[in-house]
């Protein structure tokens, strides 16, 4: 059995995953992806696998269309954000698919609170202006005293709360 990994944070981590694939046999299919693969190279790739952990790659109906027509047999795509996946054709080909909620939402919540943090301040125009060798000193809004009020409390904003509540 082979399985297509490109997710490139799980690429990273091919070490802590590798073991246990070779318990069971697999060959892990992992190409060069720096961020995600073009829809011609998977269409290229996807028929010569069983199963394919996706990334943030265009898993398309001619994606998935190619894979049906190889040895595709299921497909997962590694966290929430699903936006890039053709769900609809892969289920209209009979490809069982699914994906990972609970994944990233640690990262995510650093972002968010990386975003509140760089947008009051103004950090992103001072290193914008820094970079053209300008020096400024925009005064941006202090969130002393502020209230955070966070609107959803699934796994990206429990993660945003503990990170919040270890700042107070």
């Amino acid at each position: 059995m082979r399985i297509l990994i490109t997710c490139p944070p799980m690429l990273r981590r091919i070490h802590e995953f590798r073991g246990i694939f070779e318990e069971k046999n697999i060959e892990l299919v992992t190409p060069d992806v720096i961020q995600v693969l073009t829809e011609d190279e998977l269409i290229d790739i996807v028929p010569g696998v069983d199963g394919w952990i996706i990334g943030d790659d265009p898993a398309t109906e001619k994606v998935f269309t190619a894979g049906k027509n190889g040895k595709l047999k299921a497909a997962v795509k590694w966290g929430v954000g699903v936006d890039n996946v053709d769900f609809k054709a892969a289920e209209k080909l009979g490809i069982p698919i699914s994906n990972t909620p609970g994944m990233f939402g640690n990262e995510v919540a650093d972002i968010a609170l990386a975003y509140l943090l760089g947008l009051s301040r103004e950090t992103y125009f001072i290193d914008r202006e820094v970079r053209k060798g300008n020096w400024v000193k925009p005064a941006g809004i202090s969130l002393n005293d502020k209230v955070v009020a966070l609107i959803g409390l699934g796994d990206i904003g429990l993660a945003t709360a503990k990170r919040l509540k270890g700042l107070i």
